[in-house]
């Protein structure tokens, strides 16, 4: 072998080096952002990230695409992730026209793809439970006048309290919007809402302790709905409501028949067309555009 190929092996296993090392301390950036923001990464704050990692350790230049592609492969190999690439934001309630200020900045949502563990969800339903039986009494909810300090932690207290109302709530209001034909007027919302017994007055929704208008915008804010305010000639507001990219991309159309399925108690050979039945219900929510890799 001549010197130069020795100094080309030398060079290519320094790079593989510096794109290994970089992606995986990226990597832990990305986790731990999601994990304290819950939020959409855009390529520009990712691609400064990996900037200031590779000044901070001395790296020296490597390419972006190389850089993401490892990272995206320790998420998958370690811990189960995905950070996949979200489509352009709608612009409009018809949903036919993207958002012109989105579509030339590509923006990810870390993915969890772990399998399912049955038996250990189970366990934590019960567990939480058999805690939150604690927090009611004659009917009333009064969790938040208790002290559990010294029989529960507080992730617990928050993941049977506020964590599950939350969880249900948004189960509740995007199943509401999808089965709307994914465009639903607010006080069309609040009426269905209010079937839920949910207050829609102003006043705070129970555990939570939020106005249903916070909790929508929010919603909004994490990109699990996605809201549009009109004004008519009358001057008149009209605000709609449509599913977010988070929603597209954590509870696809399969996650959804699978939902229904659970909540009607029929397998998949007693409805054989339900999948296909519920597309048609759901209108525009889930385009095929949405199923493309974050790496193509």
């Amino acid at each position: 072998m001549s010197s130069n190929d020795e100094s080309d092996n030398t060079a290519a296993e320094s790079t593989v080096s510096k794109v290994t090392l970089l992606a995986r301390k990226l990597a832990r950036v990305v986790l731990s952002v999601v994990e304290s923001q819950n939020t959409i990464i855009s390529r520009p704050r990712l691609q400064k990230m990996a900037k200031e990692i590779a000044e901070k350790e001395e790296y020296g230049t490597v390419r972006f695409n190389e850089i993401f592609q490892e990272m995206n492969a320790i998420l998958n190999d370690v811990y189960g992730y995905e950070l996949k690439t979200l489509p352009p934001r709608v612009a409009n309630p018809a949903g036919d026209q993207p958002d012109s200020s989105s579509t030339k900045t590509q923006r990810y949502i870390l993915l969890d793809n772990n399998a399912s563990i049955d038996q250990l969800n189970d366990l934590i339903l019960a567990q939480n439970e058999s805690i939150y039986v604690q927090t009611v009494q004659n009917g009333e909810y009064i969790g938040d006048r208790l002290a559990f300090e010294s029989t529960n932690t507080i992730d617990n207290k928050l993941s049977v309290d506020q964590d599950q109302t939350f969880k249900g709530l948004l189960s509740v209001i995007l199943c509401t919007v999808l089965f709307s034909k994914n465009n639903i007027l607010q006080q069309e919302l609040f009426e269905h809402l209010q079937k839920f017994g949910v207050p829609t007055d102003g006043s705070p929704i129970p555990i939570i302790n939020i106005p249903i208008l916070e909790l929508l915008k929010t919603l909004d804010k994490l990109e699990y709905l996605s809201r549009h305010q009109e004004h008519t000639d009358l001057d008149l507001e009209t605000v709609t409501y449509r599913i977010g990219r988070r929603t597209q991309a954590e509870f696809p159309l399969d996650s959804l028949v699978l939902l229904i399925r659970n909540v009607m108690g029929i397998t998949e050979q007693q409805a054989p067309n339900l999948r296909e039945d519920i597309k048609k219900n759901v209108a525009d929510a889930y385009p095929s555009s949405n199923n493309s890799s974050a790496l193509s």
